[in-house]
């Protein structure tokens, strides 16, 4: 700090105005009812220069639906979809990836049949893009074990699990 002299003074000024800036921009985030709870507005970035000063428009507007954002950064007007998604990326992409490497297995994130994001949480029953629900049946009807969310976007979901599925179809078609 001594070796610094007023630079030290100017760099902590900086900072102090950096974060009331970024509680400012948090605080018209704060009342969205977001879609899901693993969508945090105070985490957005703006997609077009990095900057965590992402605000709403509207600080009044409490819909996820009528969201408008502006970057005070750089004046961009980043997309919400644009963000959620990559949002969720950032907290699932590692696990996603490792579940991938390890298993060969799809999730936690999914793609969502009616918005075509990456916005489907394993273990959430709508998007947290657009809030479709996932209409459903969560157990298999036969056996017990629980239908994986790629199974129901896959168009397995009759009911059974992708395993009874596979072994119901193979009985069928036996001649």
């Amino acid at each position: 700090m001594e070796l610094l002299g007023e630079a030290w003074t100017i760099m902590l000024e900086t900072k102090e105005v950096y974060d009331q800036e970024l509680r400012e921009v948090r605080a018209t985030l704060a009342k969205v009812a977001w879609f899901s709870s693993s969508v945090d507005g105070a985490a957005f970035k703006c997609d077009r220069c990095g900057s965590e000063l992402v605000e709403q428009i509207d600080p009044e507007n409490e819909s996820q639906d009528y969201i408008e954002l502006r970057c005070r950064t750089c004046g961009a007007n980043p997309n919400v979809s644009d963000l959620i998604e990559r949002l969720l990326d950032e907290r699932y992409g590692g696990e996603a990836y490792m579940r991938s490497k390890d298993t060969g297995e799809d999730g936690p994130i999914y793609q969502c049949p009616a918005c075509a994001r990456q916005t489907l949480i394993e273990g959430e029953q709508h998007c947290a893009n657009c809030n479709e629900s996932l209409d459903y049946e969560s157990e298999c009807v036969r056996c017990g074990e629980s239908i994986s969310v790629q199974d129901y976007i896959d168009g397995l979901d009759s009911g059974l699990c992708s395993y009874c599925a596979y072994v119901s179809d193979k009985v069928m078609h036996e001649d």
